[in-house]
């Protein structure tokens, strides 16, 4: 079982993602692999959406052969709209069904991974400081 540095207990929860996605992604796969790539890719928005990588979506991601991108964009997509048709949703049940059952992403749009809701708390700071 994956334990926190006491030193992480006071921060949020996108602080923590970060820790947790640098050990998953260790653990999962190589720095230099391809799936790596597409995880860091993907991580901060799947973070933002309430993805918490708990070891049910761990064991996911890690039987996960092929279509991690479409599965991630699956995701996304899927609970953008459900949060903007205001329905109640679990996102880790929903990235383990894209996962386990190859989902092909509907109506993806690369912009999504701009839109200010899935942005890390850096990139706000750094889209407010630029836009003053």
């Amino acid at each position: 079982m994956l334990s926190l540095p006491s030193d992480l207990v006071e921060f949020d929860h996108l602080e923590i993602a970060d820790y947790l996605g640098d050990v998953l992604s260790v653990w999962f796969w190589s720095q230099d692999s391809v799936e790596y790539e597409i995880f860091k890719q993907y991580e901060r928005a799947l973070v933002a959406i309430g993805v918490n990588f708990s070891q049910e979506v761990q064991m996911s991601l890690e039987d996960c052969t092929s279509g991690l991108e479409d599965a991630f964009r699956s995701t996304i997509d899927y609970v953008l709209w459900l949060q903007k048709h205001e329905k109640q949703y679990f996102s880790n049940a929903i990235l383990i069904s894209a996962l386990q059952q190859q989902w092909k992403p509907k109506a993806w749009r690369d912009h999504y991974l701009e839109l200010p809701m899935l942005e890390s708390p850096g990139q706000k700071w750094w889209n407010a400081a630029v836009s003053k």
